[in-house]
């Protein structure tokens, strides 16, 4: 095969919007044209987005987004192309998804010359039907597709049928493609591989097109996937944006890339979601250094992505400056990525309050450059505590949280704006939060993070300006493997009040709990019998006395119980950005139930406390 001079079209995809996508992909094209390219590919899903929910089951609108894939074609005069949209047979009454609606293909399409490809078989040309479906995480492609090993059955034809390659004549060349859909290429747990397949029938080129979330080091199992497949040239195209499923905001980091036959990466495109259209010879060697803080610019571009296709980049951001980590750490990414004339922040203290929250509330706002306020809140405190008298203790403690919530709502209000969350995964986890106090607002950007990684942002951020933005006070140092905070976590609600968390340790072991597959709590009943525990963690056991067997089950007890009967809240949080590989929202998805421990939990357990 010719020394293809081709494009990695990796776009971004605003969901929702195929008239705006579709313009992004021609634009894209007519500059490859511009540049002589020979072939160009786009992500999956590329003229509807990816997460759009029950939009897919429209089927004026499905119609409507089909309708653009005639119009790509028209633009392959003198160029391949290859995209991903929905397809679909029409209003054909005989093919049905399997919930009876109407039958709807997740596809890959290629076209050149204004034609569709065609197969030696006949089938359906240009269309290849997405084949293996996830069906774990946040991924609903069976709600709404039909599978292509279904669709053939449905059209009475010969099994593997869609995988018979594609093939063009092209500059006295016949080139044979083979095409696949995101997770065709994640075979593993199928019992089925359409890219092995497609090297049984001497395929020239294996191009997948994805709409790949991100999660920390995705990149590095993902590559991991496409060598193990790279027999010939693989190319491989995700699109760059953010959906969001209601309850999580999924970025798609981009990350495009080509492996030779020799299974060698030899062509990246940028990975921290930028739009980008990379253009290389098939045979070049170009691949950028990964960024060590994709994290750090990952979360700055799921905001700017929140601002703009929420918000159009328009309204005020509300924030409550507490004076702790969480909140100076989600104001500064704020800053960062908006601009500080739109930030509002505020200070609402009681007694409670010591001097130095206080003045590092003061300290972040001045640094950052943010309208900043401080509101003195005990005179409303008292008059909701002067209806009920007879309050306990933690009440009156959530009647502080609540009165911040309603005065921030209602300055939220008053300028029209929204208001930021501040709240981190293991106060959510353990229902260390307010109902209509700490848990409302627009967006959760930090609810998928750990303390710990908050810690790491903290010393980002300063590094990024050079300076304190994060008042040094309130970052962590790890001392024998233990983090130590000068100025300790506190909700300050109460006197001397410090946080009951046992940071780094309950960091671990919740993120360890969440992590797909989830929950499983006799896994770490299982470290703790074999002391299996990761090195990091080793040290934290000893210093909070968690190496002996009645504190440790105790301490995993509390979190469980705390978990198990937190989830009403968690389900009224603002949406968060998807980080790991289990958060909540949309992605571990709960029930309300009460927990019942297992057999072997008791088993374990007993075996732990010598009983």
């Amino acid at each position: 095969m010719r020394n293809l001079k081709i494009a990695l079209g990796q776009m971004r995809v605003i969901p929702g919007q195929p008239s705006i996508n579709f313009a992004t992909l021609s634009a894209m094209v007519k500059a490859a044209k511009s540049q002589k390219v020979d072939l160009v590919v786009f992500p999956e899903l590329c003229i509807t987005g990816y997460l759009i929910g029950d939009q897919f089951l429209d089927n004026e609108w499905v119609d409507f987004a089909v309708s653009f894939n005639e119009k790509i074609k028209a633009l392959s005069e003198g160029i391949i192309l290859v995209w991903g949209n929905v397809w679909t047979l029409g209003a054909n009454p005989s093919i049905s998804n399997n919930d009876s609606r109407l039958a709807k293909l997740n596809a890959a399409l290629i076209a050149y010359n204004g034609q569709y490809l065609k197969r030696s078989n006949g089938v359906f040309p240009g269309v290849y039907p997405k084949r293996l479906f996830p069906n774990y995480r946040i991924f609903d492609d069976q709600r709404y597709f039909l599978p292509g090993r279904e669709f053939e059955e449905k059209l009475n034809l010969k099994v593997k049928s869609f995988l018979d390659p594609l093939v063009v004549e092209y500059k006295g060349e016949t080139i044979r493609f083979g095409l696949e859909v995101c997770e065709d290429m994640w075979d593993a747990a199928y019992g089925f591989s359409p890219s092995s397949e497609y090297l049984k029938q001497g395929v020239d080129l294996l191009i997948n097109i994805s709409a790949s979330p991100w999660t920390l080091d995705k990149e590095k199992s993902r590559q991991e996937q496409i060598k193990k497949h790279a027999k010939v040239p693989f190319i491989f195209v995700n699109k760059v944006g953010a959906d969001n499923n209601g309850k999580n905001i999924v970025l798609f980091e981009g990350g495009s890339m080509v492996y030779n036959s020799q299974g060698e990466l030899t062509l990246l495109a940028n990975d921290h979601a930028e739009s980008e259209l990379l253009i290389a010879n098939l045979q070049d060697k170009q691949v950028i250094k990964p960024n060590p803080k994709k994290l750090y610019a990952m979360l700055k571009k799921a905001i700017e992505y929140v601002d703009e296709q929420l918000f159009q980049k328009k309204v005020p951001w509300i924030v409550g400056l507490s004076g702790g980590i969480d909140s100076a750490v989600s104001t500064a990414l704020l800053t960062e990525v908006i601009g500080k004339d739109r930030i509002y922040a505020y200070s609402l203290p009681t007694p409670y309050n010591s001097e130095q929250s206080k003045q590092n509330a003061r300290e972040v706002a001045k640094n950052l450059g943010v309208h900043f306020e401080e509101i003195p809140i005990q005179k409303v405190v008292d008059a909701f505590s002067q209806l009920q008298p007879h309050a306990d203790l933690l009440t009156q403690e959530n009647i502080q949280a609540r009165v911040r919530g309603s005065i921030l709502m209602n300055l939220a209000a008053e300028k029209k704006g929204v208001v930021l969350n501040n709240g981190n995964k293991i106060e959510i986890a353990l229902g260390y939060t307010t109902l209509y106090g700490d848990t409302i607002g627009a967006l959760a950007p930090l609810g998928d993070l750990t303390k710990m990684q908050i810690n790491t942002l903290a010393l980002w951020i300063n590094e990024q300006h050079q300076r304190p933005i994060i008042p040094t006070n309130l970052i962590a140092v790890m001392v024998k493997g233990v983090p130590e905070y000068p100025f300790k976590p506190t909700a300050e609600l109460k006197t001397n009040q410090v946080d009951p968390m046992k940071w780094g340790y309950h960091d671990w072991l919740i993120h360890e709990l969440l992590s797909f597959p989830s929950l499983a709590p006799e896994r770490i009943l299982k470290m703790y019998i074999t002391q299996s525990f990761p090195n990091e963690i080793k040290p934290m056991l000893s210093f909070y006395g968690l190496h002996k067997p009645q504190a440790f089950i105790e301490d995993l007890e509390w979190v469980l119980s705390l978990w198990n009967r937190s989830y009403f809240k968690r389900v009224q949080m603002p949406p968060n950005i998807i980080v790991s590989k289990g958060a909540f929202g949309y992605d571990y998805r709960e029930a309300q139930m009460t927990y019942e421990k297992t057999a072997l939990y008791l088993q374990l357990k007993k075996k732990i406390l010598g009983e």
